[in-house]
């Protein structure tokens, strides 16, 4: 229509210099192709040949006007946790353009960021707390457009380096119980003293030289890291640890010393051969030791069932959960677990009050410990 304002782009692949073209354009006001001259010198090619348009416009007391016209689109950016698939809310994210060198933050409500923006390529930044940042580069050509950023929750990796064959479990210096107020309560709400007993865990750590593969002792590690996240003062942790000897990692300690608990979790290694009856005896020893009156007082045994233990063991366990004054129960977290040896951990875990929670994949071992606590714990 008469007065309307049309822009046109054109893809230019020619080298750099002085450059004299007619282009034919055809429209419906016409029958006959409308050309249009392009006369200049190419100084520059853009790195991205869907960039905004060029200005034609003629200089103005010998300098260009704006090198850009602004075509804009819209463009929404999901966040979200890549473990549960739900929005982060409180995600910071920045958009920079590649041509232009410029960068803005932008409003996140509920982990959805809506914008309207110049068309091209940009580099998108993501962070948020307790989250690896992430850095994606897209091209926003149209409006519409939905970008969909996946977060990874940061867990402590296993320590690679320290990882060797030994016979033997090298004992670690055990953790003292030190009573200090941490920064900041608020910081972990799931395990609300409204709705949860206190927990007494002592952790029974399988490594032998069966629990070194990937999806065994490195995923637990990940597993207990998540679970010492939320715990709180009022729960108390212990781990013991057993190859061909059985040791005291950490004795009975205190929830907000969590750094210090997985420092020393982190330490461990697998090698050697499978003192199972003796970490069940020092296990239940150390949870007689840290009983919790009213609260949640398991035993947390991890292993791939590649051990047996004797009928006096078998006792122990079932007399433990019986105590109608102090019981201590039994759960057990199989990796990896043959079906012969899924049996004996079920038959145990049934002597002990508990059950048995399979774990074979990366994202099961993310929560499996803290919903079976939670579960286990809730008033």
């Amino acid at each position: 229509m008469p007065g309307d304002t049309l822009h046109l782009r054109f893809l230019y692949t020619a080298k750099r210099g002085r450059i004299s073209e007619e282009i034919s354009l055809l429209h419906t006001a016409s029958d006959k192709p409308q050309k249009i001259k392009i006369k200049g010198e190419l100084m520059k090619l853009l790195g991205n040949d869907l960039a905004a348009c060029v200005n034609f416009e003629p200089k103005t007391n010998q300098k260009s006007q704006a090198a850009m016209i602004p075509v804009l689109a819209s463009h929404e950016v999901v966040i979200t946790d890549a473990i549960t698939g739900k929005p982060i809310p409180l995600a910071e994210l920045n958009y920079r353009s590649t041509i232009r060198n410029e960068s803005a933050d932008r409003p996140i409500n509920n982990g959805i960021s809506k914008n309207t923006i110049p068309i091209g390529p940009y580099e998108i930044k993501v962070k948020a707390a307790g989250y690896a940042p992430q850095t994606e580069q897209i091209y926003i050509g149209a409006s519409g457009a939905r970008t969909i950023i996946a977060l990874e929750p940061i867990a402590i990796e296993p320590l690679a380096a320290q990882r060797q064959e030994t016979p033997e479990i090298k004992p670690q210096k055990p953790l003292q119980i030190e009573e200090t107020t941490p920064a900041n309560p608020d910081v972990f709400t799931e395990l609300d003293e409204r709705l949860y007993k206190a927990n007494n865990l002592i952790f029974l750590v399988d490594i032998s030289g069966s629990m070194k593969s990937e999806d065994k002792l490195p995923l637990l590690k990940q597993s207990i890291y998540t679970l010492l996240q939320p715990v709180r003062p009022i729960d108390k942790i212990s781990v013991v640890a057993y190859s061909t000897a059985a040791e005291i990692v950490v004795k009975p300690s205190s929830g907000n010393l969590k750094n210090e608990i997985y420092a020393n979790i982190d330490t461990m290694q697998a090698g050697g051969k499978t003192a199972g009856s003796e970490g069940l005896q020092k296990a239940y020893r150390l949870a007689k030791e840290s009983y919790i009156k009213g609260g949640n007082n398991r035993i947390i045994l991890a292993t791939d069932g590649a051990f047996r233990v004797s009928g006096k063991e078998r006792k122990l366990i079932e007399e433990a959960a019986n105590d109608k004054e102090s019981p201590i129960f039994l759960t057990i977290v199989a990796f990896g677990s043959k079906d012969e040896g899924l049996d004996m951990l079920q038959s145990l875990s049934k002597l002990g009050g508990g059950n048995v929670v399979e774990v074979k994949k990366s994202r099961q071992a993310e929560r499996v410990l803290l919903d079976e606590i939670k579960n286990q714990s809730r008033k």
